[in-house]
Parts: structure tokens; sequence; C-alpha cells
């Protein structure tokens, strides 16, 4: 669990243009002191579709070290006739962004990036502890004590 001057974020980017005109759409989970769905709300218009996951709501079921596992799918895709970029958790439909919102991103996207981060807010070059997951690794014992598997599709 990190602490109120951390967090960690893993989430897939569909993104299009550059720094001149970027338009990206993101989606995925942030960490705090629970982990979180993460939708870039910062772009107004996402409309929601489905009323029984709030965005920015906590992840219920948690892995567990050395224990069960949990995953979160994430996807986003447009819709070929609408035009508008679907965002999907677990094959539910969370909501769309209109392609009217976006310059490029209204016609295509041109990469796709996805991964991971840990922001640290403290000062005084006191760096952060926290970790992605649960700081192991497949490799120390199986898939049964790595954590916080997010899978993009």
């Amino acid at each position: 669990m990190e602490s109120p001057n951390e967090m960690s974020v893993s989430r897939i980017w569909v993104m299009a243009g550059d720094d001149s005109d970027l338009n990206t759409i993101g989606a995925g989970w942030t960490g705090d002191a629970y982990e979180h769905i993460y939708i870039n709300m910062e772009c107004p218009g996402f409309v929601q579709t489905s009323p029984g996951i709030a965005i920015g709501c906590s992840f219920t079921e948690m892995s567990t070290f050395n224990g069960d596992q949990k995953d979160a799918t994430f996807s986003i895709h447009k819709d070929p006739n609408s035009g508008n970029w679907w965002v999907q958790l677990q094959d539910i439909s969370l909501g769309y962004y209109r392609s009217s919102l976006f310059t490029l991103l209204s016609k295509t996207s041109d990469r796709v990036e996805f991964g991971g981060e840990v922001y640290n807010g403290r000062y005084n070059g006191r760096h952060t502890t926290t970790q992605m997951g649960n700081g192991h690794f497949p490799s120390e014992g199986g898939l049964g004590i790595s954590s916080s598997l997010v899978m993009f599709k």
C-alpha cells in the first residue's frame, strides 16, 4: 500500500499526433491507498454507459501474496460505424468518447502505448519504496506470488 505522497499506475494509451496536437485516451488502474479504475477524465465528454461500475471506484477483489491472483483486462477500441472510442473493463463497456471530441483520433490512432509508472511526491532526496504490484516477480515462485496483473487487448 502506498503512502499519501506516492502512487502507481498501469494503463494503456491510444494516441495520435505529437506535442503540437496530441490526442490521447487512457484507461487502467491507479493505486494510492487503494487500487482504482482509471480513465483520463481530463478530457471532458466521456459518456458513461455502465451503471454498475463507477469510474474511480476501488477494486473489490485484490491479489494476495502467494495466493489467489486477480486480473483486470482493459481495452479501448473505435466503433467503425459511429467512430466513437469505447473503453471496456473485463468485456463490460464502461462508456465512450465521442469521435467529435478529437482532431486526430476522430480519424485513426497512430500508436498504442502501455505500461506502468510510480510517482513519488516526496522531496529531499527520499526515494519511494512503492512497488509496481507487490514488488515480487513470477520468477520468485511462479504466478502465485505476482500480483496487480493488468492485461490490455
